[in-house]
């Protein structure tokens, strides 16, 4: 089948290159990815200024754009073939809990699913290499026609990798991650009233890390397979209450 990769790390990342050979052995591998590292550029699509596609070979291409730009104007027809499957990574670290809303690999193959084609997520665990790309590329090689078969138009399938997979995969909700992020001033210019700041943290809190959450499953070396809307939804609790108080409010007057 045709097959359209791309990532947020960048057309060199190790995991992109990694998942374009092993998939190759047995399928047709198309390459739309950011020409440099594009992290947790979440959905952003470019709009208001031109973005360059620049051919690497017949079937690989650099994009001066967003993850999700590499996609759509693929789709669009940058890339000369509509995959049969748009996949994205291998990410370098988790993309779970809250992380997929900040996540460029996330928004990726979620641009893909809106165009109505299966698109998968996938990332290797961990905050610093050795990452398990080899782990994470075969078992989407030897489990594509699965993971396809399990996809419908309104959800993208987000996989994690663990650091030592122990041969199992298994659904997983998403879990909720807290951050102690902290800025760390670089560098203060008093003449011209600037300050430079770098964004730091670490994982300090899990919230709802039960046994079905990402989090949890990949600490026991399971591969996790996570079915994400692509839409936005309402909070279902929120809008009832909200009805009774125009209705309350209406009556009032």
């Amino acid at each position: 089948m045709n097959i359209l990769l791309t990532n947020d790390d960048g057309i060199d990342s190790n995991g992109l290159t990694l998942l374009a050979e092993t998939l190759r052995k047995e399928h047709t591998v198309w390459i739309s990815a950011p020409d440099t590292e594009r992290s947790a550029s979440s959905h952003g699509i470019t709009i208001y200024k031109s973005v360059v596609f620049t051919a690497v070979d017949e079937q690989t291409f650099t994009c001066s754009g967003t993850p999700a730009d590499c996609i759509l104007f693929a789709l669009k027809g940058a890339v000369p073939v509509v995959p049969d499957v748009v996949i994205s990574g291998i990410n370098k670290g988790n993309n779970i809990g809250n992380d997929i809303v900040y996540s460029g690999t996330v928004a990726a193959a979620r641009q893909g699913a809106f165009f109505g084609i299966p698109s998968i997520a996938v990332s290797a665990a961990g905050y610093f290499p050795p990452f398990p790309f080899v782990e994470a590329a075969e078992f989407i090689l030897n489990h594509l026609n699965d993971l396809i078969s399990l996809w419908n138009k309104e959800i993208i399938l987000n996989i994690n990798i663990p650091k030592e997979p122990n041969g199992s995969w298994e659904a997983a909700s998403l879990s909720l991650l807290s951050y102690g992020n902290t800025l760390h001033v670089q560098e203060s210019d008093i003449e011209f009233d600037s300050v430079t700041y770098l964004l730091q943290g670490e994982l300090e809190r899990i919230g709802s890390a039960h046994d079905e959450s990402d989090f949890t499953k990949l600490q026991k070396g399971i591969i996790t397979i996570s079915p994400v809307s692509i839409y936005p939804s309402c909070h279902e609790e929120s809008m009832q209450k909200l009805d009774e108080y125009l209705v309350t409010r209406s009556a009032g007057k």
